[in-house]
């Protein structure tokens, strides 16, 4: 099945991401389409990586098994326009400006599912990460719908009080969550807003798995950049900006692949 062409009514929709939103992308291309300078990214969660090194440090020790895929579907650096939707949307008990653009952009990138399927394996059904803060799970289900909005809802449940305890969040922990029978023999493709160490999918995923799950692929909205906190991230933007990159959202990158190429479509 190839991937969904772009309709006319995704004209609204990349209007509101188009200058707040950065694709994540493997190359840096000039306006001839050659290849200016490489980045080096995290085979699973796309950080900016030290070069020779194939996995960041939280996904080097990280239980990687456990998932068969990251996909970021947007970079979002501290600062920026994503990054400040992804805090915000959190606060409102109804749609906001930013959950509307967050849902923009999950919307416009449903027509990269095959691709994703392709990559990956049919997906047999959805489900979310619950909010290890007592959050509804509401709105990000709201999210995945608009990314996937023909598969089955799988049960997935956080069985641990709400813990204050910063490194137990930051790290993957066994256990933290609840999957459905459901889950068994499936597919399934897991949603989170937003991936900082990818500790709450990380056990989400490992959970699911345990629970009898084929396979978990993990797709979130924004991958979070912090240029405070590693050298490499900050190069990378540098990079972006050196190249006179646009940072103008480009519907034509494929999550999948991280590159201009669509695996559902150029074959």
């Amino acid at each position: 099945m190839p991937n969904s062409p772009l309709s006319d009514s995704h004209g609204p929709l990349l209007k509101r991401i188009a200058s707040t939103t950065r694709n994540v992308r493997i190359d840096i291309l000039d306006e001839q389409e050659t290849l200016l300078a490489p980045v080096g990214l995290c085979d699973l969660c796309s950080m900016p990586n030290k070069p020779g090194y194939d996995y960041c440090y939280p996904c080097s020790h990280a239980p990687r098994a456990a998932v068969d895929g990251v996909i970021p579907l947007a970079f979002a650096p501290k600062g920026e326009q994503l990054y400040r939707d992804l805090v915000a949307y959190k606060r409102q008990s109804t749609p906001s400006p930013a959950f509307r653009r967050l849902a923009a952009l999950a919307r416009v990138s449903s027509r990269h599912m095959p691709c994703i399927e392709r990559v990956y394996g049919t997906i047999d059904t959805l489900t979310v990460v619950p909010s290890t803060q007592g959050r509804s799970k509401g709105m990000l289900w709201a999210l995945a719908r608009a990314l996937c909005p023909d598969r089955p809802r799988a049960r997935l449940d956080y069985v641990e009080p709400a813990t204050t305890h910063e490194a137990k969040r930051r790290e993957p922990v066994d256990g933290d969550f609840a999957a459905g029978s459901e889950v068994r023999g499936k597919r399934v493709l897991l949603v989170d807003d937003s991936w900082v160490t990818g500790a709450a999918a990380f056990s989400a995923a490992a959970d699911l798995r345990a629970a009898g799950a084929a396979s978990v692929v993990v797709t979130v909205l924004g991958r979070v950049l912090d240029p405070r906190n590693w050298l490499y991230t900050q190069t990378f933007l540098d990079m972006w900006q050196d190249c006179g990159i646009p940072t103008a959202y480009d519907p034509a990158v494929c999550p999948a692949t991280r590159r201009p190429h669509c695996p559902a479509r150029d074959e």
